[in-house]
């Protein structure tokens, strides 16, 4: 039954049916001219409007991501800083710590005479 149904397309192709079936149906179609005319201001319409509306949208949403991007880089920037600033700190009160020390002044300072053993005795 199917092979019929092809041997009857191709046979109806090549007898030049289906070229006049094609062109009656655009005549047809040309016949129906406000219908057409018709129909492609809505297509137009239709498509205005969504891309009026994508475009606004786009427009919105890349504002909003651009904020969001802009805020977290902040906050990632302050988080930084603050690491970087307690870094120091405890750097800062170690040295401190360190200048206090009276054996660590005394080591750094000997005199000639006094050797390195004298001083860890102290």
């Amino acid at each position: 039954m199917l092979i019929y149904k092809i041997a009857l397309k191709i046979t109806s192709f090549v007898n030049g049916e289906e070229s006049m079936r094609i062109s009656r149906s655009i005549k047809e179609f040309r016949m129906n001219s406000v219908f057409v005319r018709i129909f492609i201001y809505i297509i137009i319409l239709v498509l205005g409007s969504v891309g009026i509306v994508s475009f606004f949208s786009y427009r919105k949403s890349s504002g909003m991501l651009i904020k969001e991007v802009q805020v977290n880089n902040m906050l990632i920037l302050e988080q930084a800083q603050r690491g970087i600033d307690q870094k120091i700190n405890s750097i800062q009160s170690d040295l401190m710590q360190m200048a206090l020390a009276r054996n660590l002044n005394k080591a750094l300072y000997l005199s000639l005479e006094q050797s390195y053993r004298e001083i860890e005795l102290m």
